[in-house]
């Protein structure tokens, strides 16, 4: 069961890395993550968390970084 929610992680931080470099702001990652919440209930709010925790790490990284 820990490997697969370590590849659920996994696929999170995936898919909000990308999001991010597409241009997705916190906004718009708080309104699918909504929307993920809504339609999957308690199993999508574990994982909104996960991933706004990364978005924001993420996030973070990017502006720290020079350009």
């Amino acid at each position: 069961m820990a490997s697969r929610w370590q590849s659920g992680v996994t696929i999170v931080a995936f898919h909000t890395k990308a999001a991010l470099k597409q241009g997705a702001n916190r906004e718009e990652v708080l309104e699918a993550l909504g929307m993920a919440v809504y339609m999957g209930a308690g199993p999508a709010v574990m994982y909104a968390t996960h991933a706004l925790d990364a978005f924001t790490q993420f996030e973070n990284e990017n502006t720290l970084a020079p350009a």
